[in-house]
């Protein structure tokens, strides 16, 4: 049990993207749900970054036994977090998700890193699982380039911050849209995407 939380813990989102590809009338509602769901992820991922951020400077992460540039390393996990929101907007353009309302369990900046590294591990997951289905070639690089970025926050986070191993073992876990859902629970991604 404890290396299947660790693997979910340890997995990552972050990258910026040089290229959007817009839905065209081809592309299957499949798609068009999978990659709402992901920009949901993302949403959530942006809005606790900025949260979190803005409750706690650098001097609070040093108060909690943190090196002077984690908060600063955390910035860029959130700046890259709003490219990948940008991204997926673009790309799903009138078709995409408002986000919703979050609500974060942290009290803490020590309880902040350790919920970063459980939402960047189940956006790996996300990610792992949905992309199987994406049927767009070019919706299914956009995926897949957001995803790889992620799995490196996440091993960022367990390696350099948590001082941890950087994986949960030579595979990533994927996981339904069900399964995050259940995961994240519903104070923190609406289960209709609708918000």
């Amino acid at each position: 049990m404890n290396s299947i939380l660790f693997a979910l813990a340890s997995l990552a989102l972050a990258a910026r993207i040089a290229f959007s590809c817009p839905l065209t009338p081809e592309d299957t509602s499949k798609d068009t749900r999978l990659l709402n769901f992901a920009l949901s992820l993302e949403y959530l991922e942006h809005a606790f970054y900025t949260d979190g951020l803005e409750k706690y400077d650098e001097h609070a992460f040093q108060d909690a036994g943190f090196p002077s540039w984690v908060r600063t390393r955390f910035q860029q996990i959130a700046d890259h977090e709003a490219s990948h929101v940008a991204l997926l907007s673009n790309t799903l353009g009138d078709q995409a998700v408002k986000p919703c309302q979050y609500s974060f369990p942290y009290s803490d900046p020590q309880s902040f890193v350790a919920l970063s590294m459980v939402l960047e591990g189940l956006g790996v997951s996300a990610y792992l699982g949905a992309v199987k289905s994406i049927t767009n070639p070019d919706l299914l690089a956009v995926a897949a380039s957001i995803m790889t970025t992620e799995a490196r926050h996440d091993a960022w986070v367990a390696s350099a911050v948590r001082k941890g191993s950087a994986w949960g073992g030579s595979l990533d876990i994927a996981l339904a849209t069900n399964q995050v859902y259940s995961i994240a629970g519903k104070d923190l991604i609406a289960r209709d995407l609708d918000c």
